[in-house]
This record gives structure tokens, C-alpha cells and sequence, in this order.
């Protein structure tokens, strides 16, 4: 089982067991935070509503903040809603109102036809039936202000009544023609989204002509072909900008905006990954006060002691501040190290954590100050900027007898993943992967990045689905370090546009490789990298690019290969 005891066969060596995270979105499963949810390991930002389907198909609104775990798709070979994952989306916005039944429409309608809110609810919103009334010209449609040159998604939830052949168009209002390869049309049902009981989103996607400044999209329309005539439902209207169509952003009155999804594996957990995987020697003595006061310092007029394993510093003259320190030397100028630290404090007083240049913990030779309450614990990350430098607490208050304390307190480097393997020297290797659908349009761009490990352009890995020139849809892995940059990629077909395009990508990244696969294809690997990026400090953002719905992802430190990759996705 992937992610318990993983050891892997390289070079003829065993990798001993690795730090992990494992996050299946499907199942609600995750490991390697700090608790067993989601939100225990991951960071999530959203700000505002944003819709997804539940495990009865229905429509229903994830708040802010609320991240979209469970999320759902209809499979028609077993007839039932299955668990997808985590649906994540960039912002997006809807100009069409009134698509949630409380206007019916919120359209222009003619020709004779009617349009009323629908007995009907599936899906967990209100229909609107759309009825031709026996009329060869009925008519429904949106007037949309577009700009020229730009491009617009229309999509709608449809369900069939005794129309057999829905019909639908896009107008250019402004030169009063249908748009080429707009005008009504047949709508094939087949090989559309399915939203279960007969019900399937229909899409349909525009680029506004040269002059164009207004649109007319059109869901049904008889145009004298008697199978078009009848009646019909829709729901959850949209008009979007871009090229793909993205949740329901359900509206009422006026049109509405949804909010991004930003995921991101925390710098702090990685860091606290990094330190273990690695086996950082502790640089602080007596952190835990298991033996007395020993490598504290007083501060001027403050006694030392320990109470209960924490190190305390009490006032003594009312002159100066409650303060003690420890001295870090052999540190690392430029180097990254994770503080931990919980502070207790005494009657009054504000108390503050800080590492400095200075013993005195004072002045612009601050370093990382943290202001805590009693009882508060503190993870952080601060840059050595001498050899030499101090840890302590202060608290402001003059009043003698007052005191601070710190218990816990931890100081460990930052590196990236690093182990000695007998005959391969020093390796430096992390592998990640990810599960999921995918929605994109080729769109002579990249459109989707699956995952992102970034500090700049010179020092970087990130996954990118690449639709320029004649591509459909290749897979990129690439690896930038000092500004050097070296890809392992896929062919340029390896996926097709459409709606919940499902993928599994890994790619593994080394001082020495990068390598790749997916659907456990391993794809030619790397080797002329001499480095690893140096990304600590920084997180792993999670499809800042695109729409994603994630199923499964995963980081595993000190280890890599073509077999690892091909096993995680086949």
C-alpha cells in the first residue's frame, strides 16, 4: 500500500522508510498533518459562496472558506453519484440573473412560447419549462453586452420533455446574423456531461465577432422543425467568460461572482517534514528544561528558574524588562531554520518571542518577533543573518516580580531533502503525485497546472498541460534550478480536451534527474540537472491554474525513480 513503510530499490540501495503526506479527497483520508483533517494539513482560502454536488446529486453551496471535498459526479455504467474529490476552480462570474426558479426565466421570450417554473426539482434547484404551445417560431433567449474578440461559455442543466430535438443558436445582435457555426443547430445529446434522471449540461462556447457588442444566446428554439416544438426544462443558466464552463454559479436578481479556491501544502508543514525527514540536529540546549536553567542567560535584573520543565525569567528591579536568551552559534548566514516555542507570561505585560543578532534582544538587530498570549504555542521560520545569534522572550512590563517563560522551545535548519546512500553520495530527491479530473479547452496555451513548488522562475517545480501550437494536451514536468530548467515531458496528445478529463501524473525530482509519468506511462527521463531547487520556505500551491477536481495527492521525501512514478500511477 502506497504511503505505509514505503521503500524503494535504486541503484541496488534501499531507501529507508520516508516522511509522507497522503491526502485522499475521495475518502476524506489524509496523513502526515498536524490532525486528521484536511484543514489539519492543508491551507484553505476561498472567499466567497461556491457551489458543488453532493452524494444525492444535488446542487448545494459550499461557504467561505469551506473547501469542496465532496464533490460528486454521475456514472452512467453504475447509475449512481461517486465521489470525485476536491473540486477547484479560479474565480469565475455568471451575467445571467434569475437562474435559481425565482424568475422563471430572466430572458426574452416570443414566438409564442412560454416559459414557467417547472413542478420539476432535480438536481436540488428549481427547473423553468420552456413550452412552444404548438408554435413553429418560439423562441427564449439572454441579450448579453460582450466585447469584441473575447470569448464566452453558455451552459445549462437541459431534461427532455416531448421536444425530441432541442435546438439552440448564439445571434450577433449587432450585425443582426447568426454567429458562423452558431446558428440553430441540433443540440447532441450524446457524449454529454450526465447529471442523472435524463438530465445533462449542455455547453457551448462563443468568441464575440469583430464589432460584436451584443449577444443573444438562445438554450431552445423551434425554428418550424416540428420535433423542436414541445416542451423542455432548464436550470442553472450561465454565461461565463473564457472557454470552459465551471460550476453553477447560481443567481437571483443579478448576476454573481465566484470566489477562487487557493490550496496549498503549508510552508510550515513542509518544513516540519524537511526537519525530520532529514534528521536536523537540535540547536537549542535544554529546550524542554529537562536539566534546570542550563544554557539560559539572564537578562539584566532577571532570575532564572525552572518551573514545571519551563524556563523562567522574573523580574527583579523595576529599571528593565523580564528577559533571558540562549546563544546559537555555528549557524548558516542565508540559511532557513524552524523555531518552535510555547511562551507562558506572568500577571502583566505583553511578552514576545524573538530571535536576534543581539543578546539584548532589543532594536533593529530583531530578527522574528512573535507576540503570543500565555499558554501560546509558536511555529515559525526565520533567516540566519550571522554565525552567531540569540533566542529568548521579553516582557515589556517594569513591574518586579513579573515574569516570562518559554517551555518547548525548539530550533532545527531547513534543507531540502537530503540522505548519503553507500557508492551514490549525497541525494537530494522528492517525488509527488496527483489524481483527478481536469476541465480545459485548447486554447493555445497552458490551461491547467496540476501543482506548483515555487520561488521564482530560477528555482522551481511545477507541472503544467500544455495546448500550444498543435498540442491537444501535453503533460510538463519541469524542474528550474539556479535558472537552469530541464523538462520530462509527455507526448503532445496525451490528453484531450473536455469536461472532467481524468489524469495521474507523477514526477520525481532530484539533484542529479527529473523524471515523469502518467497512467503509468514513464516518460524519458532528465539527467543533466546538477541541483535541486532550494524551495524551502515556500508551499506546494494545488491547481493554481485551471479547473481541478482532486482525488489523490501525495509527497514522498527521499525517494524517486522511473519504477516509483509508474507504480503511483498506474
Amino acid at each position: 500500500m502506497i504511503g505505509v513503510g514505503l521503500g524503494i530499490t535504486m541503484g541496488g540501495q534501499r531507501i529507508r522508510p520516508v516522511a509522507q503526506i497522503i491526502a485522499d479527497f475521495t475518502k476524506d483520508r489524509y496523513r502526515g498533518g498536524v490532525g486528521p483533517g484536511l484543514l489539519d494539513l492543508f491551507d484553505f482560502v476561498a472567499a466567497g459562496n461556491r457551489s458543488y454536488i453532493n452524494a444525492l446529486g444535488h446542487l448545494v453551496t459550499a461557504g467561505p472558506n469551506e473547501p469542496r471535498s465532496g464533490h460528486h459526479k454521475w456514472d452512467s455504467a453504475k447509475g449512481q453519484w461517486m465521489p470525485v474529490g476536491l473540486l477547484l476552480e479560479p474565480a469565475g462570474s455568471n451575467v445571467l440573473n434569475d437562474n435559481t426558479g425565482t424568475n422563471p426565466h430572466g430572458g426574452n421570450v416570443s414566438g409564442g412560447a412560454t416559459v414557467t417554473l417547472s413542478s420539476s426539482i432535480k438536481n436540488g434547484v428549481d427547473f423553468a419549462e420552456f413550452n412552444s404551445n404548438g408554435v413553429q417560431a418560439a423562441i427564449w433567449y439572454w441579450s448579453v453586452a460582450v466585447t469584441p474578440g473575447e470569448t464566452y461559455t453558455f451552459s445549462y442543466l437541459l431534461n427532455l420533455g416531448t421536444i425530441t430535438k432541442p435546438r439552440a443558436g448564439v445571434y450577433d445582435d449587432t450585425a443582426n446574423g447568426w454567429v458562423p457555426g452558431h446558428d440553430p443547430a441540433d443540440i447532441d445529446m450524446t457524449g454529454r456531461e450526465e447529471f442523472g434522471d435524463g438530465t445533462v449540461l449542455i455547453t457551448t462556447t462563443v468568441t464575440a465577432p469583430a464589432g460584436c457588442t451584443s449577444l443573444w444566446f438562445y438554450p431552445l428554439r423551434s425554428d418550424s422543425l416540428p420535433d423542436a416544438s414541445g416542451t423542455a426544462e432548464i436550470a442553472a443558466w450561465q454565461v461565463e467568460p473564457g472557454s470552459v464552463a465551471s460550476s453553477r454559479i447560481l443567481t437571483s436578481g443579478t448576476p454573481l461572482s465566484r470566489a477562487k479556491d487557493v490550496l496549498e501544502l503549508s510552508a510550515l508543514t513542509l518544513a516540519k517534514l524537511l526537519v525530520k525527514h532529514n534528521r536536523a540536529p537540535e540547536l537549542v540546549v535544554n529546550g524542554d528544561g529537562s536539566n534546570g536553567t542550563i544554557g539560559w542567560i539572564a537578562g539584566a535584573n532577571t532570575t532564572l528558574s525552572n518551573v514545571s520543565g519551563r524556563i523562567r525569567g522574573t523580574l527583579t528591579a523595576s529599571s528593565s524588562s523580564a528577559r533571558f536568551t540562549q546563544e546559537l552559534t555555528g549557524l548558516t548566514v542565508g540559511q532557513t531554520y524552524l523555531l518552535g516555542s510555547t511562551l507562558y507570561q506572568g500577571p502583566t505585560g505583553t511578552c514576545r518571542l524573538r530571535v536576534s543578532e543581539t543578546e539584548e534582544l532589543s532594536g533593529a538587530t530583531v530578527r522574528l518577533e512573535q507576540i503570543l498570549s500565555d499558554g501560546e504555542h509558536f511555529d515559525g521560520f526565520f533567516t540566519a543573518t550571522q554565525t552567531t545569534m540569540y533566542v529568548g522572550a521579553i516582557n515589556s512590563t517594569t513591574i518586579v516580580g513579573n515574569f516570562v517563560e518559554l517551555g518547548s522551545t525548539t530550533i532545527r535548519e531547513v534543507t531540502m531533502p537530503t540522505r548519503i546512500e553507500a557508492g551514490e553520495g549525497v541525494i537530494q530527491d522528492l517525488t509527488i503525485f496527483m489524481e483527478g479530473l481536469m476541465t480545459y479547452a485548447d486554447e493555445d496555451a497552458f490551461v491547467n497546472t496540476p501543482y506548483k513548488y515555487q520561488l521564482s522562475a530560477a528555482e522551481r517545480i511545477v507541472v503544467d498541460l500544455d495546448t500550444r501550437n498543435t498540442f491537444t494536451g501535453q503533460m510538463a514536468f519541469t524542474q528550474s534550478a539556479g535558472g537552469i530548467t530541464e523538462q520530462s515531458l509527455s507526448s503532445t496528445t496525451a490528453f484531450t480536451p473536455g469536461n472532467n478529463v481524468p489524469f495521474n501524473i507523477a514526477s520525481y525530482h532530484t539533484n542529479t534527474s527529473i523524471g515523469g509519468a502518467h497512467g503509468g506511462t514513464v516518460l524519458a527521463t532528465d539527467l543533466t540537472p546538477t541541483a535541486l531547487p532550494d524551495l524551502v520556505g515556500q508551499p506546494i500551491e494545488i491547481a493554481p491554474l485551471g479547473i481541478i477536481t482532486v482525488a489523490k495527492f501525495g509527497l514522498i521525501l527521499g525517494a524517486s525513480g522511473d519504477d516509483l512514478v509508474q507504480e503511483l500511477t498506474r
